[in-house]
C-alpha cells in the first residue's frame, strides 16, 4: 500500500499530514510512504529530513483541462 503526504495549499496553514519520525514505522509495517516535495516546510521539516529516511519526495502534478 502507498500513503501519500501531500503539502498543504490553503493560505496560512502549517499542519503536515505526517512528521518525518513516523516513516520508520509505517515502513517496517510494509507501507511505501511518498512525500510532496515541500509538504512539512511550513511546519519546520525539510525534504532532506524525509529524505534521510528512505522515503521519495516528488512534485505535485496537474492534469491539464480538456
Amino acid at each position: 500500500m502507498i500513503v501519500g503526504v501531500p503539502r498543504e495549499t490553503f493560505p496560512g496553514e502549517r499542519r503536515v499530514a505526517m512528521v518525518p519520525a513516523v516513516i520508520p514505522s509505517l515502513t517496517k509495517a510494509g507501507l511505501e510512504v511518498v512525500v510532496e516535495a515541500g509538504a512539512g516546510r511550513e511546519a519546520g521539516y525539510l525534504d532532506t529530513e524525509y529524505a534521510a529516511r528512505g522515503r521519495f519526495c516528488c512534485r505535485r502534478y496537474r492534469r491539464a483541462s480538456p
